[in-house]
């Protein structure tokens, strides 16, 4: 019985030689590479350009922007002020604890579908605020990236289209005010299109230091 058992439990050893330790060793490398692909993917998501601050001629935006205009109110400098102070601290902190996060600002001016100029304005609008950051609050220029957008990103025209419309059918339209009226939009609406974001993002290739910028009280 003895020797039957000792070569019974042999066989089970062999079991789990070799082939099952390589199982286990794949195992244990899948098990790493998706807690670092996890990693990766937090780590990515972190760096994702994050939006800091809506300004819009709507009151529903965090500050405002007059009709037509591309002239900074002092609640709208306010806002940006706050807002850079906020995203300093924290790009300090990270620097601190030597961990990577925004180091760009990125602004971007939009425009609601309605009218010609509006994509002009958009670009002029984002252009107020860049210069606004460089000359009064003292971001190094190369901190920044500036874009405007028209028509590709409004909701309103986007919606529109999904009807069945086109978008020459809707440049076809002879004013501003068939324009409105095709899209069903209100002016509060059409105002929530006309905007300036500020965002803040990751460039790994860049040496800027958002951390070392010295905000001032106006």
């Amino acid at each position: 019985m003895t020797a039957s058992w000792l070569s019974h439990s042999s066989g089970d050893d062999e079991d789990f030689g070799p082939g099952a330790a390589l199982v286990l060793s794949l195992f244990a490398v899948f098990l790493l590479v998706a807690a670092l692909s996890w990693r990766d993917m937090r780590r990515s998501q972190a760096f994702l350009p994050t939006t800091l601050v809506n300004i819009s001629e709507s009151d529903a935006g965090q500050g405002y922007l007059e009709a037509g205009r591309t002239s900074l109110r002092p609640a709208v400098e306010a806002t940006i002020r706050d807002v850079l102070a906020r995203t300093v601290a924290a790009a300090h902190q990270r620097y601190q604890r030597r961990e990577r996060g925004h180091n760009h600002l990125q602004v971007i001016g939009y425009a609601s579908p309605e009218g010609r100029n509006n994509q002009q304005l958009a670009s002029a609008r984002a252009m107020a605020v860049r210069d606004y950051l460089v000359t009064r609050l003292s971001v190094p220029a190369e901190c920044i990236v500036v874009a405007s957008y028209a028509d590709s990103h409004s909701e309103l025209l986007q919606q529109w289209l999904k009807g069945g419309h086109s978008q020459a059918a809707f440049r076809a339209l002879p004013t501003a005010d068939a324009q409105r009226q095709a899209l069903s939009a209100s002016a509060e609406e059409l105002a929530r299109e006309r905007r300036v974001v500020i965002l803040g993002a990751f460039h790994s290739d860049s040496t800027c230091r958002l951390d070392l910028v010295a905000v001032t009280r106006q």
